[in-house]
């Protein structure tokens, strides 16, 4: 039987809404090593109405130890490109297979209100199946081939 994605993805929300703005943003740590060690990581951001002008970009840190000796540091080339501003109430995603443990997105924000609708995080590659997911997901249905009729 081929697993379902709840028991191969952990699905974590590491940035929770935030208003119109310029200031940049950072999620919470997304902790990589939690249990079941994870190879690869996919912040995916959602965003709401965009003003004209704005440049929203995102992009990818690292530490080995959720920055208390090891400062989080910019991981090379994971910057996505900045949304048009005609990209309003869609998303961008940034796919990491890090070096170190813990990870945080950045959303950068510039020039004119962006608005964040929320930033997730789904943790791939688990060493071992299948994986648990987080409190925060309160219901996870799944149906393997189900025939129709009343849900």
């Amino acid at each position: 039987m081929d697993p379902f994605l709840k028991d191969i993805v952990r699905i974590e929300r590491c940035m929770n809404g935030v208003v119109a703005g310029t200031t940049d943003q950072t999620s919470s740590a997304v902790d990589l090593g939690a249990g079941v060690q994870f190879g690869e990581c996919t912040f995916l951001a959602a965003f709401g109405a965009l003003t004209a002008n704005q440049v929203t970009s995102i992009r990818v840190q690292q530490s080995s130890d959720d920055g208390s000796a090891d400062a989080y540091g910019d991981i090379v080339g994971s910057a996505s490109s900045a949304l048009a501003d005609a990209d309003g109430n869609k998303m961008l995603a940034v796919t990491v297979r890090p070096t170190k443990r813990y990870l945080k997105c950045i959303v950068d924000r510039a020039t004119a209100n962006a608005v964040i609708d929320g930033v997730f995080a789904l943790l791939a590659k688990p060493k071992k199946l299948p994986v648990t997911q987080p409190s925060t997901i309160v219901s996870w249905e799944t149906h393997d081939y189900p025939a129709e009729g009343t849900a």
